[in-house]
This record gives structure tokens, C-alpha cells and sequence, in this order.
């Protein structure tokens, strides 16, 4: 895999497990029940939260087959009924209707601009939280629609979560 797609695994890595926690620790009573992580990756957040939270409903979106196959295997190994690892792309992909959206960065700015309008058009049309990090935070601040969910970070691009309700 190091040959078809470069060395992401090895230098950029996953979200460190600290984020993760953090993300489950701060979301809102209201937003405990399903979550879908946009460009999920390994699934990292789903299994986190499916090992946590055995009510919670948990998706994951993901471009690369090789990285779904590789998360489907481990949850099966686990057998995490409450987790999903759905191969696509998150930009054209249907997604399911869910209280909290996950957007950890996108790397292409095309694509997030694309995430983006979708997730602006379910956030008016009702509640969600939208949990990020990195540079897609400046992009959901400026959303008349949104506004943060607790105080914001003196760094703009740690974790934050977002809200339409």
C-alpha cells in the first residue's frame, strides 16, 4: 500500500487516540447516538467509539477499498455490530442521517469545499454537530450557520466542534 499511496501511514498517521477521547468527552448529550466519520480513513474514531459506546451508531466513509477492508476485518474481529465502514467517496457517497459529522482535515481543498456544502445544507436544515481540526476550522467558522459548541481553543486548528441547533 506504501507504493499506491505514499507514506501516510507512517508519517502522518491517524488521529492520536488523546484527540479522539477528547472529541467523545466534549459532544453534547444531544449528539451521543450516531456519528459519521467523513473520510474515515482506518476508522479509528468509529472504533473508539463503538468499543466505548456500545448504543452509539457509528459510520465511517472511505475512499480507499484497501483501508475498508483492512477496518471491516478488524470489526468484524471485534464484532462491533454498532460500527459501519462503508467504501466511497465521501463527496458523492449517501450519507446516513446523524446527530454529529466528522470532518478531520480533508486533504484536498476541493474536496472540502464540496463536504462542506453538503454538510451546510443538512445543518439548515437541522441540528448536527460538525467536529473538526486542522485548517477545515477556519472554513466552518466563517458559516453563518454554525456556531461553537463550548470556548474556543486559543488554537484554531485544535479540535473543535461546531453546532446548528
Amino acid at each position: 500500500m506504501i507504493l499506491a499511496y505514499g507514506n501516510h501511514r507512517f508519517e502522518r498517521g491517524d488521529l492520536r487516540y488523546d484527540l479522539i477521547r477528547e472529541l467523545f468527552l466534549r459532544l453534547p448529550e444531544g449528539a451521543r447516538s450516531s456519528l459519521v466519520d467523513l473520510g474515515c480513513g482506518y476508522g479509528r474514531i468509529g472504533f473508539y467509539g463503538a468499543l466505548l459506546l456500545p448504543d452509539f451508531r457509528f459510520w465511517g466513509v472511505e475512499i480507499l477499498p484497501e483501508r475498508v477492508e483492512e477496518a471491516r476485518r478488524a470489526r468484524d474481529r471485534w464484532g462491533l455490530a454498532n460500527l459501519d465502514i462503508v467504501q466511497g467517496d465521501a463527496v458523492t457517497e449517501p450519507w446516513p442521517e446523524a446527530e454529529t459529522y466528522a470532518l478531520m482535515n480533508p486533504d484536498y481543498p476541493d474536496a472540502s469545499t464540496k463536504l462542506l456544502r453538503r454538510l451546510e445544507g443538512i445543518a439548515q436544515s437541522r441540528s448536527i454537530i460538525i467536529a473538526s481540526i486542522s485548517t477545515v476550522n477556519l472554513r466552518l467558522e466563517s458559516l453563518p450557520c454554525l456556531r461553537e459548541v463550548g470556548d474556543p481553543p486559543e488554537d484554531r486548528l485544535a479540535l473543535r466542534l461546531f453546532s446548528s441547533g
